[in-house]
């Protein structure tokens, strides 16, 4: 856990923030205003400051506390208007309009997937829990097996594995193969383009990054080979999941993703 700052004066406002696991700060209003509309800190970020009891995510922080606009006046341009997601301000042609919310680029991306996914404003997703997510694992388990199943049935009907041993070890391990090879581009091609495999699909889960967002493509396939991490420890990178506050399993740790519910 980490430690709050001591001696601060809470005149100076300075702020504190959460940066991979380490604390960072102490910054001024000004220069954490800067860090906010820059996107490298965001609405799930963890902040401090002398007004705090204890560290908050940003979008929880009460209004009194976040600080000031710091932007320079200009008399030709429009008031600045506060980004419904991290509270910053910005040029009304800098905010996108969603019914009475204003948001900014940096942010619009996470709030269009929370309104997609039905979450409402200020709330964080629902993450999903070990039990749906085993029930997700085992059908998608069932569809990737299936055609390692046939094979092998093939395999012993013909006795072509009976004939010689060696070829019958050799074949084991081209199946074991076979098996990994389907599971990545399953998970990678599936989770990339749509978020989710067709088990989690069937269970109302989705795969996204820590802001809400829909993971990249490349980080599917990330996540997807991350899970041969959890599967070979005796699938123990799974139940991770079961006491990890954000649900998270060993594969979504390293992949920097989380697995929430889709509310209907």
């Amino acid at each position: 856990m980490m430690m709050l700052p001591r001696n601060l004066s809470s005149k100076t406002m300075n702020w504190h923030y959460e940066e991979n696991g380490q604390a960072r700060g102490p910054v001024g209003d000004a220069e954490f205003e800067g860090l906010i509309r820059s996107g490298h800190i965001r609405p799930e970020t963890r902040v401090w400051n002398a007004t705090l009891s204890n560290w908050e995510l940003l979008k929880n922080v009460p209004r009194a506390s976040a600080p000031t606009s710091s932007a320079p006046e200009n008399p030709n341009s429009p008031a600045g208007s506060a980004c419904v997601s991290c509270g910053g301000l910005f040029l009304s042609d800098q905010l996108a309009v969603f019914g009475q919310n204003l948001v900014c680029a940096s942010c619009k991306p996470a709030y269009v997937q929370r309104l997609h996914e039905g979450v409402p404003d200020g709330q964080t997703p629902e993450y999903a829990g070990f039990l749906i997510r085993f029930a997700a694992f085992f059908l998608d388990n069932l569809l990737i097996s299936l055609p390692v199943f046939l094979i092998l049935i093939w395999a012993v009907v013909t006795g072509f594995i009976e004939a010689n041993p060696t070829r019958g070890l050799i074949f084991q391990l081209l199946l074991q193969g076979t098996f990994w090879i389907i599971a990545l581009l399953y998970h990678g091609i599936l989770v990339g383009k749509y978020g989710a495999t067709l088990g989690k699909k069937a269970c109302g889960l989705k795969v996204v990054n820590p802001d809400g967002s829909p993971v990249s493509m490349g980080r599917s396939f990330g996540r997807a080979g991350a899970q041969f991490v959890s599967g070979l420890i005796c699938n123990l990178g799974y139940l991770v999941a079961a006491f990890d506050k954000e649900k998270r399993a060993l594969h979504d740790m390293m992949a920097t993703t989380r697995v929430i519910r889709i509310r209907s």
